[in-house]
């Protein structure tokens, strides 16, 4: 096909030596103007070139170039819908192409639920122009609308910016499924026949409806539109297929018609475009040079269907979504073209010259260019099913969904492996879903439906958490995830796990996320504690949809916005130590606790499996995913109203903040944590934690022959989570926990002159407070002193601890028997007094002292240390006893009077603890701890005896 001249000014030029006569070969007397050629010596015309009826002054004809034919389409087919006046779907055309010249089309009507053959007469009145809604905004907005013959020529206008449209039926039904004046009303109308003479009498007879329209001679020039073929001429999709501009199409509109159709065919009105042959001022528009061969190869392999590019990858539309195509088998097609086009030379000579690798890859460049897409138009919101899509709309915070057609227009690369039913039976869906209990199975379902409009939900309700399943093998994990796979398809979802991650950030380059771009849901099934996860500064952004760097082969990096929800399969306890605040609002876990078996042994707690959730993908696309789908829509306007409640799963959450972190379980047993004007200070803190690391075995204090004593520390098992061995490290490790804490030093007069402390937080609140008061002038701050307050301290809290257990009236008593007594309690008082205002009316039915009833329970204050090794400790009980115990670094509360013993049955006494609804036994007492065996610490890391003071258990 050869290029169109587009100018109007045609500028005479003689031959020459260096550029003869193209017919005669001579250098003189002939000449050009423009495109066209006269030889002066009446050569026959060049191969290539015919005479027209047109001369000169001399009566010479001119010569111009042979109007290219229309190019034969590959076998292949195109679809188009016709939405009625209100937008609902109410007609298909097919196109079939049979890969030899001849074409075929068919026509389908939208029933509510599928494409039927067949336009019924009933439906014809119905059916409007082509893309009736874009075109009755482009009349609104005084655009000039184009009227052409086939959707296929309106939709190349419509991608170069120009408004039009067609009718149903083609060349010669314009009336044949009823009036379109009411569609087109104040518009301004442009006429655009194909060049033939089919189409040129089709826009008459849409003139007649519209006798003021202007016309638009695609291709323009005089000699296109003389001798018109009887069918397949050009038309303006070919001229924009050659480069036509938007400037250039609007520049060619004539305001009058200038050709009518007669038996010879179209001839030049008189009077419009004169040929005088007194003159040499010839207003011809004519082609100037051949297509190139890009142009030749996109044209012959790809306007079977439509296509994408996107991020240096072919897709091509299946009548569902955009599929993506092998580049290695694209190129061997590309290069099986070169292999069989022939091209003539200059010498006419015939030759198979594109038949090299450097055209193959040029036409592959060149195809990649040409069907580039923004890649903010793929994957819009909803989903994409067999039967159609689910679109998404938004009236303030309320959506609302229906299902359409596939329109090639909608660009998504993938498409659900199941059809939409609204009335879809859930039983199946449930049996799947009750691998989690009800509170975390409604987190898995809102999450899901958050993935349908993700950006919406952040922008209503911020991020949605990141989701950490939690469980072994065997519990239900890996068959949700197929079914989500079938949910979204096979590029809808992806699998993104914290090792790409990590590479992400230590690595100079960015391909690991790349899979992110257009995907729905990333649901990692591998995941390794490589590193801590809350470190990963990528992952932090993806959750949040912060802009990431997307760095493909051969492709230039730019940025991305991942839209996607992120689960990850874990099944040893991730490495998890930020603060609550950063970890609770990224961060949730679904615990999977449950064992599917075939023949499942109830009496185990085993459910019994049904394979075909995870090996039968016919059944998940009918049975299971449909009904999914439909609890996901259910659940979205409730996110979109008030978000997901993700509280049943701290308590979760923060058992892996445990396992990663001592210093949390340390912050909890002794209540320290955020409060506005507290302060702790920081050597009396330190104090305080060594006893604790003492209590727990972190530490052991050894003695040498010389009597040099040392500290062997025993790091807790996650190389990351250090010990705090000196004061000067405690502001730096609590940050961690409390990142809106200060380091502040006090001036004040409170005898803690120069000492520094904590500000922003205290320990066990208000109690904690009473215990920074009532002990702050007591105990020293300084390292040679600090075991023996380190003792005192942790007795404090555990005095706290059983206080608790009282109510009023014993505490009352207890209290006035230790004032009367002993001096020891004065400087405690405000303490005492705050465990009596909190104490409750009634001791809790499971408290773990046996004789609360009485005051014969014994409390004991032991002040032994390592530090202090022979001093006499200071018991003081209820009943008045004054003695010495051994020296050991053990808190004896309880005496000889607990319950417990080799082989009890046990659980933790805190209800928000996940050990509460354990099954332990004992297996060895010392003093005031148990070793307990767990039987829901099987396989875990650490095994499953753990020591425990006995006051945190509870007889079951």
């Amino acid at each position: 096909m050869q290029e169109y001249n587009r100018t109007t000014q045609a500028q005479l030029t003689e031959v020459s030596k260096s550029e003869p006569c193209i017919h005669c070969g001579k250098p003189d007397w002939c000449y050009r103007l423009g495109d066209l050629t006269v030889c002066k010596r009446g050569a026959e015309p060049a191969n290539g070139w015919h005479q027209t009826e047109k001369t000169d002054k001399d009566g010479s004809y001119f010569y111009a170039p042979d109007a290219p034919l229309k190019p034969i389409r590959p076998a292949s087919k195109q679809e188009f819908f016709y939405c009625d006046r209100e937008g609902n779907p109410l007609i298909k055309v097919l196109r079939i192409d049979d890969g030899n010249g001849k074409k075929s089309f068919a026509q389908y009507h939208w029933n509510g639920k599928r494409w039927l053959e067949g336009c019924p007469e009933e439906i014809r009145p119905r059916i409007p122009i082509y893309r009736y809604q874009q075109i009755r905004k482009a009349i609104a907005a005084g655009r000039p609308i184009f009227i052409v013959e086939g959707e296929g020529v309106a939709d190349a206008l419509h991608r170069i910016g120009l408004a039009a449209t067609t009718t149903l039926g083609g060349s010669g039904k314009y009336r044949a499924y009823g009036g379109y004046l009411d569609d087109l009303k104040g518009a301004d109308i442009v006429l655009c026949p194909d060049r033939d003479q089919p189409g040129l009498k089709h826009m008459e007879m849409v003139a007649e409806d519209f006798p003021d329209a202007r016309w638009l001679y695609a291709p323009p020039g005089d000699f296109y539109w003389q001798n018109l073929p009887a069918s397949g001429g050009l038309d303006v999709s070919d001229w924009i297929a050659d480069g036509a501009t938007k400037d250039q199409i609007l520049n060619a509109i004539n305001t009058n018609k200038n050709y009518d159709l007669s038996r010879a065919g179209a001839r030049i009105k008189k009077g419009i475009i004169c040929q005088d042959n007194t003159s040499n001022d010839h207003q011809l528009t004519v082609p100037a040079a051949n297509e190139v061969f890009t142009q030749k190869a996109i044209d012959a392999l790809y306007s079977d269907t439509n296509w994408i590019a996107l991020d240096g990858q072919l897709y091509r539309w299946v009548g569902t979504h955009y599929s993506l195509v092998s580049t290695a088998a694209e190129k061997a097609r590309i290069a099986r073209w070169c292999n069989s086009t022939p091209v003539q030379g200059n010498s006419n000579n015939w030759s198979y010259a594109y038949a090299k690798s450097s055209y193959v890859d040029a036409i592959w460049n060149w195809s990649l260019v040409s069907f580039a897409v923004d890649p903010a138009l793929v994957n819009p919101p909803g989903i994409n099913c067999l039967n159609g899509r689910i679109t998404i709309s938004w009236e303030d915070k309320r959506p609302s969904w229906q299902l359409a057609p596939h329109n090639h227009e909608v660009i998504y690369t993938y498409v659900s492996e199941f059809e939409f039913n609204p009335n879809a039976d859930p039983t199946d869906c449930d049996r799947l879903l009750s691998c989690l209990e009800p509170a975390q199975r409604d987190i898995f379902i809102k999450t899901l439906a958050a993935s349908l409009d993700l950006d919406k939900i952040r922008l209503f309700k911020s991020r949605v958490r990141a989701l950490l399943c939690k469980g072994d093998g065997n519990n239900g994990k890996d068959s949700l995830r197929e079914a989500v796979q079938a949910l979204y398809g096979g590029m809808g979802v992806v699998s993104a796990t914290f090792n790409d991650f990590h590479q992400y950030d230590t690595s100079s380059h960015k391909f690991t996320l790349a899979k992110l771009e257009h995907a729905r849901i990333s649901w990692s099934s591998e995941n390794s504690n490589l590193s801590r996860i809350d470190s990963l500064q990528s992952l932090k952004a993806a959750i949040t949809g912060d802009t990431l760097s997307l760095e493909l082969k051969n492709v230039n990096e730019r940025p991305m916005n991942p839209r996607c929800i992120f689960l990850f399969n874990i099944n040893d306890m991730p490495r998890l130590q930020a603060s609550l605040e950063a970890n609770e609002s990224r961060w949730a876990v679904l615990t999977f606790d449950k064992t599917f078996k075939l023949n499942a042994d109830p009496n185990k707690g085993e459910i019994e499996a049904d394979p075909r959730f995870k090996y039968d993908p016919t059944f998940l696309q009918t049975q299971v995913v449909p009904a999914l789908l439909n609890k996901m829509l259910a659940a979205l306007p409730d996110v979109a109203a008030n978000g997901i409640d993700y509280s049943c799963t701290e308590e979760a959450l923060q058992e892996i903040r445990r396992e990663n972190n001592h210093l949390l379980e340390f912050c909890q047993e002794v209540g320290l944590d955020y409060q506005v004007g507290g302060q702790v200070f920081i050597g009396e803190l330190y104090d305080l934690l060594f006893q604790w690391y003492l209590d727990n075995g972190y530490v052991e204090i050894t003695t040498d022959a010389k009597g040099k004593q040392k500290n062997i520390w025993n790091e807790p098992i996650h190389r990351d989570d250090k010990l705090v061995k000196a004061s000067h490290q405690v502001f730096q490790r609590f940050s961690e926990l409390f990142p809106k804490i200060k380091r502040e030093e006090d001036k004040s007069n409170r005898g803690k002159k120069g000492s520094w402390y904590l500000s922003g937080i205290n320990i066990g609140g208000a109690t904690g407070g009473a215990i920074g008061g009532a002990t702050g002038g007591a105990l020293a701050p300084s390292q040679s002193q600090g075991g023996a307050s380190g003792a005192i301290l942790s007795t404090l809290r555990l005095l706290i601890e059983q206080l608790k257990y009282l109510d009023e009236q014993q505490v009352t008593d207890l209290v006035k028997q230790l004032e009367s007594k002993y001096g020891l309690i004065a400087p405690l008082a405000p303490l005492v007094e705050l465990a009596r205002v909190e104490a409750p009316p009634m001791a809790p039915p499971e408290a773990p002292l046996s004789s609360t009833d009485d005051l014969n329970a014994k409390f004991t204050v032991n002040t032994s240390s390592a530090y202090n090794e022979g001093s006499t400790a200071v018991v003081a009980n209820a009943i008045g006893e004054i003695g010495s115990i051994s020296q050991d670094n053990h808190n004896n509360f309880f005496g000889n009077t607990h319950p417990f013993k080799i082989g009890s049955k046990v659980a933790h006494v805190d209800p928000k603890r996940e050990s509460y609804n354990w099954h332990g036994t004992i297996t060895e007492i010392n003093a005031d701890k148990a070793k307990v065996h767990w039987e829901e610490r099987k396989g875990l890391r650490g095994g499953q005896v753990l020591t425990h003071r006995l006051s945190d258990l509870r007889l079951i």
